[in-house]
């Protein structure tokens, strides 16, 4: 089914009754083809609904698969309490953003000039306190969390802004080397671990469905998500175009220095 007024298929879903008042007021980072769709869950939903952005019926059974699978993680992240990463998987994290920036930017660095003035950037950011890494790097994270349908504790999540932000500003000098004609071994890469997804908790019993959830939506029901934001990320990486616009609102940002103060 497509919503009146749009040709795009449509996802609907019930959100689970055991979990229903917990889940209100979340918010979701729904991988979608090739964005991430950050929503909050409203007050009264019942459901979560989303545009699949796509007229291809084999594609959209392809996202409606993925929707499914980050959906599922979520639920049982509500029921079992979200998930501590460990130190490795910190870090195998941190890798994974290290590794894409510095891979997809390998054969065409570009100007070194900006790559250097990016770290710069990144080390002003990282000067000024939580709440400006919060600022300029969650975003990102939140895209990496929810590429792995991780619903992660508070210090976790931290930890992981923590890093993904020194790798990132590694890569950039990584990718400058590139951009002066340095492709000598990378002395920084072999130091991330591979990321190994954390075992999950057998899921809880739950109440039987009352409606079934397919491409073609759910009849009945009220509520929904509300749009909160919306990021672009990569077909191929998943997170290659996100790190894309991170970059490239950071050279925009270092263009401008006043703007780095009054946006923090």
């Amino acid at each position: 089914m497509r919503r009146q007024g749009s040709s795009f298929h449509q996802f609907r879903k019930r959100i689970p009754l055991d979990i229903l008042d917990k889940a209100r007021g979340l918010t979701l980072a729904l991988p979608i083809g090739n964005e991430v769709i950050q929503n909050t869950i409203g007050a009264q939903a019942v459901e979560i609904t989303a545009s699949l952005r796509t007229r291809d019926p084999n594609e959209a059974k392809a996202r409606q698969a993925a929707l499914l699978a980050y959906l599922e993680g979520v639920w049982n992240s509500i029921r079992n309490g979200p998930t501590r990463l460990t130190h490795k998987q910190v870090l195998g994290l941190a890798g994974e953003a290290y590794k894409s920036l510095v891979g997809d930017f390998e054969d065409d660095p570009g100007e070194a000039s900006l790559w250097s003035t990016a770290a710069k950037t990144n080390a002003a950011v990282l000067a000024q306190g939580d709440a400006a890494v919060e600022k300029w790097f969650g975003s990102t994270v939140d895209q990496l969390l929810a590429l792995h349908r991780l619903q992660v504790d508070s210090d976790s999540r931290k930890a992981v802004i923590d890093q993904v932000s020194l790798a990132l500003t590694k890569a950039s000098v990584r990718v400058a080397q590139y951009a002066t004609a340095d492709y000598s071994s990378d002395p920084v890469v072999d130091h991330y671990p591979a990321f190994a997804r954390p075992l999950e908790a057998a899921p809880k019993p739950q109440p039987t469905a009352t409606a079934k959830q397919t491409i073609s939506g759910l009849a009945g029901g009220g509520g929904g998500v509300k749009p909160r934001q919306r990021v672009d990320q990569s077909a191929h990486m998943k997170l290659t175009n996100a790190l894309h616009v991170f970059w490239h609102s950071s050279w925009n940002m270092t263009m401008h220095t006043p703007l780095l103060k009054r946006t923090f």
